[in-house]
């Protein structure tokens, strides 16, 4: 079996390992930023779907008064109807 002999130069090495400290603090910038963003799009989501949620909800009442308007409207011309000369 072979011997690998290394002639290790510290100041690279310790070079090489600042440099990867430096990317791995970037990559974990940029991962928190990600994080960031879809859970801002995630809110965003929610009021979204609260704010349509209300829309239907007032849409509901708007029909039930048009059929409320409609009893009434048929109620008026049964007792209009009455007078006719």
């Amino acid at each position: 079996m072979k011997q690998l002999i290394c002639y290790c130069n510290w100041s690279t090495i310790s070079e090489i390992s600042d440099e990867l400290i430096d990317s791995t603090g970037d990559i974990i910038a940029a991962i928190d930023e990600v994080t960031q963003a879809t859970n801002e799009g995630a809110s965003g989501t929610t009021i979204i779907a609260t704010k349509a949620n209300e829309v239907v909800n007032l849409t509901e009442e708007v029909v039930d008064q048009k059929h409320k308007t409609i009893e009434c409207a048929d109620k008026l011309l049964d007792v209009v109807t009455i007078f006719k000369i």
